[in-house]
């Protein structure tokens, strides 16, 4: 069964104008499916997941090229074979290839992948495919919110639910096997999986790397790379802090959230979805939930928007800001069912102190069954209408 992803718009007008596309996005997000429903099928296709192709790209990288002088063709996990990525880029220069001829894929973004498409400036495309946002769910309306977080979005959660902790597990100890350890050379993967635990533990805080460091038993710097390992493979999600000053933000700590909640929940060793939903960590799922699927939705409709949290000298904190297209949206995120004005209290703050923002209309996203006005003009709403209202 093939469920459409919202890139789809995105994806037909990036092939009627680049030469060049790569589909980013962490493992089993559906990248591979989503081409090969998407296109049709005069395209060739290499998966460098496969030991030969790679190794016949990296011995002959011209000879490989030249495989596809007529086709279109998907080279799927492009990152595998950094070898072909100036070939690429001189048989675009020297060719000038119809558009939608090169389509890539890749499940971890470094360096060389990053100098590859700074080279290729406007002839290619960027594109990202994440698992499935809340509003391409199409098990949402039978689904509680405790149900929703607990599988998370990943097409095989989503299409055999009953396989959850199978999948997981494999997942986890797949993205620590073939890119920690081969592509990454991170050598002590028992520690890696303890850092990769009290992450998990943290999610929807503020990013401490003394106090991680310290607990996993390794270095700052080690510890900054490892984060930022967990960031390129698209693990974890880091927010900065908003300030009007934007000199600021980059030398403050961020907010980490997993990008998929049931591998945050999986980590954690949650027993079940209403434990997890109702115990300790509760609140740092519902708030993570909101925000890693409010990041998906808006980037998978092709909408890049900036993404941070507030706290003010004295305590008083919002959730999220998120600035898109010149506009500022304060978000509070609470699981509660009965929103008051004692929610509002950061949001009517912010508000007053930035005043020469465009501001869009504050809110609390929430558990309510229907949709309130506070005082100051602030919306209270649930999570599922938050969703529909952005959807449409």
């Amino acid at each position: 069964m093939y469920i459409k992803r919202h890139l789809r718009k995105a994806f037909q007008k990036a092939l009627e104008h680049c030469p060049a596309i790569l589909i980013t996005g962490p493992r089993q997000s559906g990248k591979t499916t989503f081409l090969r429903n998407e296109l049709n099928q005069n395209n060739s296709y290499v998966s460098f997941d496969d030991p030969l192709e790679r190794m016949l790209a990296k011995e002959d990288p011209l000879g490989f090229i030249n495989r596809f002088e007529e086709k279109s063709v998907i080279l799927d996990e492009i990152q595998y074979v950094p070898e072909l990525y100036s070939y690429i880029k001189l048989h675009i220069e020297n060719n000038r290839p119809k558009n939608g001829k090169w389509i890539m894929t890749a499940s971890f973004q470094f360096d060389l992948l990053d100098h590859f498409i700074s080279d290729l400036s406007d002839r290619i495309a960027i594109l990202n495919l994440f698992p499935f946002h809340a509003m391409e769910n199409i098990f949402l309306d039978a689904q509680k919110i405790e149900h929703i977080i607990w599988h998370g979005g990943y097409p095989e959660n989503i299409v055999y639910s009953n396989k959850r902790d199978i999948f997981l597990s494999s997942y986890i100890q797949s993205f620590i096997e073939r890119d920690v350890r081969h592509l990454l050379q991170v050598q002590d993967l028992n520690t890696f999986q303890t850092f990769l635990g009290l992450c998990a533990s943290i999610n929807g805080q503020e990013l401490n790397i003394a106090s991680l460091s310290r607990q996993v038993g390794i270095t700052q710097p080690t510890c900054k790379k490892w984060i930022s390992i967990l960031s390129a493979s698209f693990i974890v999600l880091l927010i900065k802090p908003y300030y009007q000053n934007f000199g600021k933000r980059l030398i403050k700590s961020p907010k980490i959230y997993f990008l998929d909640q049931a591998i945050a929940a999986y980590l954690t060793k949650q027993p079940d979805p209403m434990s997890m939903f109702n115990g300790s960590m509760g609140n740092a799922f519902f708030e993570g939930f909101i925000v890693t699927e409010l990041y998906k939705t808006l980037i998978s409709n092709d909408k890049h928007a900036g993404f941070y949290f507030w706290r003010s000298h004295d305590g008083l904190e919002i959730d999220l800001i998120v600035e898109i297209n010149g506009i500022t949206w304060p978000i509070e995120i609470k699981k509660i069912a009965t929103p008051s004005t004692r929610h509002t209290q950061s949001l009517i703050r912010f508000v007053k102190l930035a005043q020469n923002v465009e501001m869009g209309r504050p809110k609390v996203v929430c558990n309510v069954r229907e949709k309130k006005i506070l005082p100051h003009g602030i919306d209270a709403l649930s999570w599922f209408d938050f969703f529909k209202d952005l959807d449409q």
